[in-house]
């Protein structure tokens, strides 16, 4: 086996275990092994890339604080504090955001930026639409609410949004790798929102979901930038 396949079948086993523990309600090992995952996933990066993007590695540092910081919503319970929940969606709001730059600068290097004629207008547009109708979906009856946080949201979806279109330049119709990273954009896409969800409704009833379609996520966008690395 190669060291490439290695680090991606241990990536892969502790996030079936972390999904697990987090089905299962084992809340100890579901925060031993959540702080592994980036840090695994770095590892898969390096062994499975010939041309090492040094963005790449601090984007996956920045998620690996951001869930973290996370791991004080897991061990909340409803109906706890929404200014204890607002400070941990701040924190891991900040980390998010500058791993998801981080990502926009690294498909940049990869020439994902390089759209041409009409296509930038229109596919702007449609992210346009959807970052909309997610975000009012989002905030309508979300209890005590503030602008700040409101404001914060904003900035987060504009943020992945713009990391999932910026993920587009990548894609190429002869290799299949190139779509990893726009699948991945959009499993992170679905997880925040699951993510945001259970704050809105005050309950971590998602969080299996959450942390499933996030690592296959974080996986999917690392193995992309690997393949069209080399």
């Amino acid at each position: 086996m190669k060291s490439g396949q290695f680090t991606t079948a241990i990536y892969v086993l502790l996030a079936i275990i972390n999904v697990g523990s987090a089905f299962k309600g084992a809340m100890i090992l579901f925060r031993a092994t959540k702080p592994l995952l980036m840090l695994m996933l770095i590892g898969v990066y390096i062994t499975n890339s010939e041309s090492i993007l040094l963005f790449i590695i601090l984007a996956l540092l920045c998620a690996w604080s951001g869930d973290v910081l996370l791991l004080g919503r897991s061990s909340s319970k409803p109906g706890d504090k929404i200014n204890e929940t607002g400070i941990i969606i701040a924190g891991a709001g900040v980390a998010f955001i500058l791993c998801h730059l981080l990502y926009i600068i690294s498909f940049y290097q990869l020439g994902a930026l390089d759209f041409k004629h009409y296509l930038p207008g229109i596919l702007a547009l449609v992210y346009l639409v959807i970052g909309t109708v997610l975000y009012t979906g989002l905030i309508r009856d979300f209890p005590h609410l503030n602008l700040y946080m409101k404001w914060g949201i904003v900035l987060y979806a504009s943020i992945i949004l713009l990391m999932s279109l910026s993920s587009i330049g990548l894609i190429d119709a002869g290799d299949w790798h190139t779509l990893l990273p726009f699948i991945g954009s959009w499993l992170f896409i679905l997880s925040d929102y699951l993510l945001v969800l259970g704050y809105k409704i005050n309950t971590t009833i998602y969080q299996p979901w959450v942390m499933a379609s996030y690592l296959t996520a974080q996986l999917l966008i690392v193995l992309g930038v690997a393949a069209i690395g080399l």
